[in-house]
C-alpha cells in the first residue's frame, strides 16, 4: 500500500479499481497510533470429525463449510491435541467443503 504519512486516528478507505476502472471498497478501517513494538496476533481453532484415516491421509469432516476457507487454510500447518501435524491436500465433495489431511 501507498499512502501519504498521517498520524492516528485517522479513518482509512482502501478501494479496489478492476478492468473497467470501476473503483469497488474493499476494506476500511483506521490508523492506530505509532508504535513501532506493536504485535498483531491472532490464534484460531479449527474443529472438525476424522471420518477415515488410511496411513498417512485422513479425511475431517465439518471443518469448513466453505471452499475459499480451505484454500486460505492450505498453506498453514495444522495440528491435533495430540500432536499430529499436517497440512491440507486437496478439498473433496461437493455439497460440504471436506479437506484430505497430509498427517
Amino acid at each position: 500500500m501507498f499512502a501519504p504519512i498521517c498520524f492516528g486516528p485517522a479513518n482509512v478507505l482502501v478501494f479496489y479499481r478492476d478492468e473497467k476502472g470501476k473503483e469497488h471498497l474493499v476494506a476500511s478501517g483506521s490508523v492506530l497510533d505509532m508504535n513501532p513494538d506493536r504485535v498483531i496476533l491472532k490464534r484460531v481453532v479449527l474443529s472438525g470429525h476424522i471420518s477415515k484415516v488410511n496411513r498417512r491421509l485422513a479425511i475431517v469432516r465439518y471443518m469448513f463449510f466453505n471452499r475459499d476457507d480451505i484454500e486460505w487454510f492450505k498453506p498453514v500447518e495444522l495440528y491435533t491435541p495430540q500432536g499430529r501435524r499436517g497440512h491440507i491436500k486437496e478439498s473433496l465433495g461437493t455439497h460440504e467443503s471436506i479437506p484430505k489431511m497430509d498427517i
